[in-house]
Protein backbone atom coordinates (compact mmCIF):
# COMPACT_ATOMS: atom_id res chain seq x y z
CA UNK A 1 0.00 0.00 0.00
CA UNK A 2 3.33 2.10 0.37
CA UNK A 3 4.68 1.58 -2.50
CA UNK A 4 1.61 2.33 -4.36
CA UNK A 5 1.00 5.78 -2.82
CA UNK A 6 4.22 6.82 -3.15
CA UNK A 7 3.87 5.94 -7.03
CA UNK A 8 0.66 7.82 -7.15
CA UNK A 9 2.67 10.81 -5.43
CA UNK A 10 4.98 10.38 -8.76
CA UNK A 11 2.36 10.54 -11.15
CA UNK A 12 0.49 13.80 -9.19
CA UNK A 13 4.27 15.48 -9.09
CA UNK A 14 5.18 14.63 -13.31
CA UNK A 15 0.85 16.09 -14.10
CA UNK A 16 2.15 18.72 -16.12
CA UNK A 17 0.96 21.99 -15.30
CA UNK A 18 1.88 24.06 -18.58
CA UNK A 19 -1.21 24.92 -19.37
CA UNK A 20 -0.96 28.26 -17.54
CA UNK A 21 0.11 30.89 -19.52
CA UNK A 22 4.02 32.06 -19.16
CA UNK A 23 5.02 34.96 -18.73
CA UNK A 24 8.30 34.00 -18.78
CA UNK A 25 10.08 30.98 -19.65
CA UNK A 26 14.04 30.41 -19.71
CA UNK A 27 16.76 28.16 -20.77
CA UNK A 28 19.73 28.01 -18.68
CA UNK A 29 23.04 26.12 -19.99
CA UNK A 30 25.86 25.42 -17.24
CA UNK A 31 29.19 24.41 -16.90
CA UNK A 32 31.78 24.61 -14.69
CA UNK A 33 34.20 22.13 -12.13
CA UNK A 34 33.88 20.67 -9.64
CA UNK A 35 35.29 18.70 -5.88
CA UNK A 36 33.72 15.44 -5.55
CA UNK A 37 34.24 13.10 -1.64
CA UNK A 38 32.40 9.72 -1.79
CA UNK A 39 32.73 6.99 1.14
CA UNK A 40 30.95 3.51 0.27
CA UNK A 41 31.45 0.98 2.76
CA UNK A 42 30.29 -1.71 0.48
CA UNK A 43 33.42 -1.19 -1.83
CA UNK A 44 35.94 0.66 -0.06
CA UNK A 45 36.82 2.42 3.52
CA UNK A 46 38.89 5.10 1.57
CA UNK A 47 37.26 8.30 1.07
CA UNK A 48 37.60 8.69 -2.50
CA UNK A 49 38.10 12.66 -3.47
CA UNK A 50 38.59 14.06 -7.31
CA UNK A 51 38.64 17.39 -8.93
CA UNK A 52 36.71 17.67 -12.41
CA UNK A 53 36.07 20.12 -15.13
CA UNK A 54 33.12 17.78 -16.47
CA UNK A 55 29.86 19.46 -14.44
CA UNK A 56 27.14 20.83 -15.88
CA UNK A 57 23.64 20.72 -16.68
CA UNK A 58 20.40 22.08 -18.56
CA UNK A 59 17.11 23.59 -17.28
CA UNK A 60 14.43 25.35 -18.89
CA UNK A 61 12.06 27.42 -16.16
CA UNK A 62 8.74 28.90 -16.82
CA UNK A 63 7.30 32.03 -14.34
CA UNK A 64 3.70 32.72 -13.49
CA UNK A 65 1.22 32.50 -11.04
CA UNK A 66 3.24 29.15 -10.72
CA UNK A 67 6.99 28.62 -10.84
CA UNK A 68 7.99 25.20 -13.09
CA UNK A 69 11.72 23.72 -14.02
CA UNK A 70 12.75 20.75 -15.36
CA UNK A 71 16.53 20.71 -14.60
CA UNK A 72 19.26 17.71 -15.68
CA UNK A 73 22.67 17.67 -13.91
CA UNK A 74 25.48 15.96 -14.40
CA UNK A 75 29.43 15.35 -12.94
CA UNK A 76 31.85 12.58 -14.00
CA UNK A 77 34.45 11.81 -11.36
CA UNK A 78 37.86 9.49 -11.83
CA UNK A 79 39.56 9.36 -8.24
CA UNK A 80 42.82 7.15 -7.26
CA UNK A 81 44.25 6.85 -4.46
CA UNK A 82 47.98 6.99 -5.39
CA UNK A 83 49.90 8.22 -8.55
CA UNK A 84 49.54 5.51 -11.47
CA UNK A 85 51.96 3.00 -11.56
CA UNK A 86 53.08 0.26 -13.60
CA UNK A 87 53.04 -3.37 -12.23
CA UNK A 88 53.48 -7.32 -13.09
CA UNK A 89 54.08 -7.38 -17.40
CA UNK A 90 53.73 -4.28 -17.60
CA UNK A 91 49.79 -3.73 -16.75
CA UNK A 92 48.93 -0.03 -15.51
CA UNK A 93 46.48 0.79 -12.64
CA UNK A 94 43.46 2.72 -13.76
CA UNK A 95 41.37 5.66 -11.66
CA UNK A 96 38.11 4.91 -10.26
CA UNK A 97 34.84 6.29 -11.94
CA UNK A 98 32.18 8.28 -10.68
CA UNK A 99 29.71 9.14 -13.30
CA UNK A 100 26.28 11.14 -11.50
CA UNK A 101 23.05 12.33 -13.36
CA UNK A 102 20.14 13.49 -12.20
CA UNK A 103 16.62 14.49 -13.66
CA UNK A 104 14.22 17.00 -11.35
CA UNK A 105 11.23 18.60 -12.23
CA UNK A 106 9.78 21.05 -9.43
CA UNK A 107 6.86 23.05 -9.28
CA UNK A 108 6.13 26.17 -6.70
CA UNK A 109 3.90 28.82 -5.77
CA UNK A 110 5.36 32.62 -5.17
CA UNK A 111 4.88 34.06 -1.79
CA UNK A 112 3.98 37.88 -2.31
CA UNK A 113 6.49 40.52 -0.61
CA UNK A 114 5.75 43.82 -0.13
CA UNK A 115 9.21 44.64 -1.45
CA UNK A 116 8.90 43.76 -5.27
CA UNK A 117 12.81 43.38 -5.32
CA UNK A 118 12.31 40.50 -3.16
CA UNK A 119 10.72 37.27 -3.89
CA UNK A 120 10.18 33.81 -2.31
CA UNK A 121 8.82 30.64 -3.83
CA UNK A 122 8.02 27.14 -1.73
CA UNK A 123 7.16 24.22 -3.82
CA UNK A 124 7.72 20.37 -4.28
CA UNK A 125 9.62 18.48 -6.38
CA UNK A 126 10.29 15.11 -8.10
CA UNK A 127 14.08 14.40 -8.36
CA UNK A 128 15.95 11.48 -10.01
CA UNK A 129 19.48 10.43 -8.74
CA UNK A 130 22.09 7.75 -10.84
CA UNK A 131 24.98 7.04 -9.84
CA UNK A 132 27.18 4.92 -11.51
CA UNK A 133 30.68 3.79 -10.45
CA UNK A 134 33.52 1.19 -11.05
CA UNK A 135 36.33 0.26 -8.77
CA UNK A 136 39.02 -0.63 -10.26
CA UNK A 137 41.87 -2.65 -7.81
CA UNK A 138 44.74 -3.61 -10.21
CA UNK A 139 43.11 -6.47 -12.27
CA UNK A 140 39.74 -6.60 -10.42
CA UNK A 141 36.74 -3.97 -10.57
CA UNK A 142 33.58 -4.13 -9.24
CA UNK A 143 30.67 -2.09 -10.46
CA UNK A 144 28.12 -0.48 -8.81
CA UNK A 145 25.20 1.43 -8.66
CA UNK A 146 22.97 4.01 -6.47
CA UNK A 147 19.43 5.05 -7.91
CA UNK A 148 17.00 7.08 -6.05
CA UNK A 149 13.34 8.73 -7.18
CA UNK A 150 12.80 11.15 -4.27
CA UNK A 151 10.11 13.41 -3.45
CA UNK A 152 10.91 16.69 -1.50
CA UNK A 153 10.12 20.22 -0.41
CA UNK A 154 12.03 23.16 -2.25
CA UNK A 155 12.39 27.07 -1.10
CA UNK A 156 13.88 29.87 -3.31
CA UNK A 157 14.98 33.20 -2.25
CA UNK A 158 15.62 35.50 -4.78
CA UNK A 159 16.62 39.47 -4.93
CA UNK A 160 17.33 42.05 -7.76
CA UNK A 161 20.37 44.23 -7.22
CA UNK A 162 19.80 47.65 -9.34
CA UNK A 163 18.57 47.08 -13.08
CA UNK A 164 20.96 44.23 -14.45
CA UNK A 165 22.14 41.95 -11.41
CA UNK A 166 20.43 39.17 -9.39
CA UNK A 167 21.50 37.02 -6.35
CA UNK A 168 19.18 33.85 -5.53
CA UNK A 169 19.43 31.11 -2.99
CA UNK A 170 17.54 27.67 -3.72
CA UNK A 171 17.17 24.34 -0.88
CA UNK A 172 16.06 20.62 -1.77
CA UNK A 173 15.30 18.35 0.51
CA UNK A 174 13.99 15.13 -0.49
CA UNK A 175 11.83 13.53 2.68
CA UNK A 176 10.60 10.48 0.78
CA UNK A 177 12.54 8.14 -2.08
CA UNK A 178 12.80 5.05 -3.58
CA UNK A 179 16.06 3.62 -3.33
CA UNK A 180 17.85 1.19 -4.55
CA UNK A 181 21.98 0.50 -4.15
CA UNK A 182 24.08 -2.09 -4.80
CA UNK A 183 24.13 -5.82 -2.50
CA UNK A 184 26.26 -5.77 0.54
CA UNK A 185 27.97 -8.64 -1.00
CA UNK A 186 28.41 -6.60 -4.36
CA UNK A 187 28.01 -9.82 -6.97
CA UNK A 188 25.23 -12.07 -4.99
CA UNK A 189 23.21 -13.93 -7.06
CA UNK A 190 20.32 -11.54 -6.85
CA UNK A 191 22.98 -9.01 -8.71
CA UNK A 192 24.31 -11.94 -11.47
CA UNK A 193 20.19 -12.64 -12.10
CA UNK A 194 19.71 -8.70 -12.86
CA UNK A 195 22.87 -8.29 -15.17
CA UNK A 196 21.83 -11.80 -17.05
CA UNK A 197 20.10 -10.14 -20.02
CA UNK A 198 23.20 -7.88 -20.33
CA UNK A 199 20.69 -5.22 -22.27
CA UNK A 200 21.29 -2.02 -20.17
CA UNK A 201 17.98 -0.85 -19.89
CA UNK A 202 16.78 -4.26 -18.61
CA UNK A 203 19.70 -4.42 -15.80
CA UNK A 204 18.73 -0.71 -14.88
CA UNK A 205 15.23 -1.41 -14.30
CA UNK A 206 15.98 -4.34 -12.60
CA UNK A 207 18.15 -2.83 -10.01
CA UNK A 208 15.30 -0.43 -9.46
CA UNK A 209 12.90 -3.27 -9.15
CA UNK A 210 15.37 -4.03 -5.79
CA UNK A 211 15.29 -0.77 -4.39
CA UNK A 212 12.77 0.21 -1.68
CA UNK A 213 10.88 3.20 0.05
CA UNK A 214 13.07 5.23 2.13
CA UNK A 215 12.69 8.13 4.57
CA UNK A 216 15.15 10.15 5.99
CA UNK A 217 16.07 7.69 8.57
CA UNK A 218 17.80 5.73 5.99
CA UNK A 219 18.31 8.13 2.97
CA UNK A 220 19.51 11.85 3.94
CA UNK A 221 19.66 14.16 0.88
CA UNK A 222 20.34 18.03 0.44
CA UNK A 223 20.89 20.31 -2.13
CA UNK A 224 22.08 24.03 -1.83
CA UNK A 225 22.21 26.42 -5.00
CA UNK A 226 23.83 29.79 -5.07
CA UNK A 227 23.48 31.84 -8.24
CA UNK A 228 24.32 34.98 -9.69
CA UNK A 229 23.30 36.53 -12.74
CA UNK A 230 23.98 39.81 -14.91
CA UNK A 231 21.72 41.01 -17.92
CA UNK A 232 23.46 41.35 -20.85
CA UNK A 233 20.04 42.72 -22.89
CA UNK A 234 16.44 41.95 -22.31
CA UNK A 235 17.02 38.18 -23.60
CA UNK A 236 20.72 37.21 -22.27
CA UNK A 237 21.85 36.42 -19.12
CA UNK A 238 25.34 35.29 -17.86
CA UNK A 239 25.94 34.45 -13.98
CA UNK A 240 27.92 32.14 -11.86
CA UNK A 241 26.16 29.14 -9.81
CA UNK A 242 27.40 27.07 -6.90
CA UNK A 243 26.27 23.68 -5.73
CA UNK A 244 26.55 21.91 -2.65
CA UNK A 245 24.78 17.91 -2.67
CA UNK A 246 25.50 16.02 0.29
CA UNK A 247 24.27 12.30 0.13
CA UNK A 248 23.91 9.93 2.87
CA UNK A 249 22.70 6.29 3.03
CA UNK A 250 22.96 3.87 5.58
CA UNK A 251 22.06 1.11 4.00
CA UNK A 252 23.79 -1.86 3.71
CA UNK A 253 26.44 -0.04 4.92
CA UNK A 254 27.09 3.70 4.83
CA UNK A 255 27.51 6.16 1.88
CA UNK A 256 28.81 8.99 2.69
CA UNK A 257 29.05 11.57 -0.81
CA UNK A 258 29.84 15.93 -0.76
CA UNK A 259 30.00 17.57 -3.79
CA UNK A 260 30.83 21.18 -4.19
CA UNK A 261 29.94 22.73 -7.85
CA UNK A 262 31.03 25.87 -9.12
CA UNK A 263 29.36 26.20 -12.67
CA UNK A 264 29.08 29.48 -15.00
CA UNK A 265 25.95 29.96 -16.88
CA UNK A 266 24.42 31.27 -19.72
CA UNK A 267 20.60 32.12 -20.14
CA UNK A 268 18.45 32.57 -22.57
CA UNK A 269 15.24 34.92 -21.83
CA UNK A 270 11.87 33.96 -24.08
Amino acid sequence: MAKLAYFLLVALMMYPAASLPAQQRSLTLRFGPGYNSRQDLIFSPFVHTDWSLVNGGLRYETQNRLHQWVDLGFGSYSPILTPSYTYGDGDQTNAHSFLLANLTYALGKPISSRISARTWVLGGFLENDIHATTYNYARVGNSGYFASIGLGMWARFSREIGQRNSIGATVQVPLLAWVARSPYLVNDDEYIENIYSHKGLNTFFAYLGDGELETLNAVRQLELHLNFSHSLSERWKIGAWYEFHLLHASKPLPLLQLRNVLNFSTTLTF
